[in-house]
């Protein structure tokens, strides 16, 4: 399992415009994608902040959450609310988390057949595209932790 979180920042003002993108996204992620877990958002304490949880079954996956026309179009009308965001790769401890971690599969190399009707090619330019800025790799000291 991939479990990612999101610290984001919205442009001051736009908290309402970028609530009612991720609601739209959160929807359309949940409806259309069957290697996700959890897709969630929520406000933080700071004013303007916010964290997003998201779980996939793999990295897979997260890169097809990522390549998807839903996430493109939705994600297009987010991108101008967000002052900053960071991904961060998390393990959620085996006992203490419905998260738990579950052996990874190998990194396939064909796009999912189910998705959203896209080119084929340009999902996997798209895939490619995030594998490169997201590579998401696991902490060296969880292995040494469990």
């Amino acid at each position: 399992m991939l479990v990612v979180l999101a610290h984001i920042t919205v442009v001051a003002g736009r908290e309402e415009e970028f609530e009612e993108a991720a609601r739209r996204l959160g929807a359309a992620t949940r409806e259309l994608e069957r290697g996700v877990r959890r897709y969630e958002y929520v406000r933080l304490a700071e004013p303007s902040t916010y964290l997003a949880t998201l779980a996939f079954d793999d990295y897979d996956a997260f890169l097809e959450h990522q390549a998807s026309a839903h996430h493109h179009t939705i994600t297009g009308a987010m991108r101008d609310c967000i002052a900053t965001l960071r991904l961060e790769r998390i393990e959620p401890l085996r006992g203490c988390s419905p998260l738990h971690p579950l052996p990874e599969p190998s990194d396939g190399a064909a796009p999912p057949e189910h998705f959203d009707p896209v080119d084929r090619d340009e999902l996997a330019s798209r895939r490619d595209h995030y594998r490169t800025r997201y590579p998401l790799d696991r902490a060296t000291w969880w292995d040494r932790a469990r």
